[in-house]
């Protein structure tokens, strides 16, 4: 990927326009001369500036596209060994090993990524991405829609902050939440505390949780 950067960045029509101008060494310099050399590197900064988010936003993509395959070796290519991942302010994965963990978890769900949007400024960069699972069906309805904050080195991803969820109903999920909970507690105690076991086993457990309420309770689920 680097490799690839590398052909964009000199194959540059702005670069060359550059490389131009600086050839003829002994020209005498103008004041309009130099004027078209200040805007041809303002306009190299902004060239560069684009193709270093289209890698960026490459190195996201693969990343969500290996988490959708549940293929942890390309997620992995993503990932720098000390990958941070926090959400609100939690920190939810700090090396890979505890990544590894966070994936065969989520992997159970049968997640769904999709990018929505993808940004860079001169302070951050962004991108708004909308989840869909199995669990997230079942508590949610609809995707869980959010904004997390992105930092990379050496074209591999070593930060990821959620900081704002976009589309997120709390009342519903808590209330769907506590309902499973509360009727597997009485009806297949065997299952309890499934929602606390952060584990494959536990996530599994509460795919069978929800299975069990749903053919088994009778009850509505709240819509709030």
């Amino acid at each position: 990927m680097g490799e690839q950067f590398e052909v964009v960045i000199r194959n540059c029509f702005v670069e060359k326009m550059y490389l131009q101008l600086l050839k003829p060494l002994s020209m005498k310099i103008t004041f309009p001369a130099l004027l078209s050399t200040l805007f041809v590197l303002i306009l190299l900064v902004s060239c560069r500036s684009e193709e270093n988010e289209s890698l960026k936003k490459e190195i996201f993509e693969a990343y969500l596209h290996g988490m959708n395959n549940r293929d942890f070796k390309q997620v992995k290519q993503s990932l720098a060994d000390s990958i941070l991942i926090t959400e609100m302010g939690y920190e939810v994965v700090n090396n890979i090993d505890a990544f590894r963990r966070h994936f065969l978890l989520d992997s159970i769900f049968q997640p769904d990524y999709t990018l929505v949007e993808f940004s860079e400024n001169d302070s951050a960069t962004l991108a708004t991405v909308a989840k869909f699972d199995k669990r997230i069906q079942f508590l949610h309805d609809s995707a869980l829609v959010y904004q997390v904050s992105l930092a990379f080195k050496e074209e591999q991803l070593i930060r990821m902050s959620t900081i704002k969820y976009i589309n997120m109903n709390g009342r519903k999920w808590m209330s769907r939440r506590d309902s499973l909970a509360g009727w597997i507690d009485h009806n297949h105690p065997e299952l309890s505390g499934f929602m606390h076991d952060l584990t494959p086993k536990g996530a599994q457990h509460f795919l069978q949780a929800m299975s069990l309420f749903k053919s088994e309770s009778g009850n509505e689920l709240s819509s709030e």
